[in-house]
């Protein structure tokens, strides 16, 4: 299927991704911390987004008010290595997108209490010289939009969110 300029028309089937977007983001992936979570059962990774260029917000942006700073765009991913004592320990998952510092971004991001987590589980896609380059494994719905032009990707994603009712 093709959109009105002759490009691949951007169809996800998730739900998740698509009712769980509370913003699309496109960025610099920055510095990460990993931290273990309190039940310590999990490792997670936040990265900042540095130079984000924010083309859909779920909610309004909130007008400045002096003395306070307004909240920082980052992801945060399952997997990461965090000190445990004398030791260290290393989660990795097949699924979870693998990130680097430096590598430019569109983000589909689900506000989880405070903390910005891919939507579906898979919303972080990498941009190589405008185009947009899965993440996610070999198989999946990602891989149906690769080598789609990143502009295209996020104005079709932004039209998708925004056709659907607020949660």
């Amino acid at each position: 299927m093709l959109d009105r300029r002759g490009g691949p028309l951007v169809i996800l089937r998730s739900p998740d991704i698509r009712a769980n977007t509370d913003v699309v983001v496109r960025g610099i992936i920055g510095g990460g911390g990993a931290q273990l979570s309190a039940d310590e059962h999990n490792i997670t990774t936040t990265y900042d987004i540095t130079n984000p260029k924010v083309a859909f917000p779920a909610t309004p942006p909130q007008l400045g008010r002096p003395g306070v700073t307004p909240r920082a765009l980052t992801v945060t991913l399952l997997g990461g290595t965090v000190p445990i004592g004398r030791f260290t320990a290393t989660v990795h998952y097949h699924e979870t997108p693998t990130v680097t510092r430096g590598m430019d971004v569109i983000a589909l991001l689900w506000d989880r209490n405070g903390t910005y987590t891919p939507a579906g589980g898979a919303g972080v896609f990498e941009v190589r010289e405008g185009r947009i380059a899965p993440l996610s494994g070999e198989r999946g719905e990602q891989q149906k939009f690769r080598g789609m032009a990143a502009d295209d990707f996020v104005s079709q994603i932004v039209t998708l969110r925004k056709n659907i009712s607020w949660k």
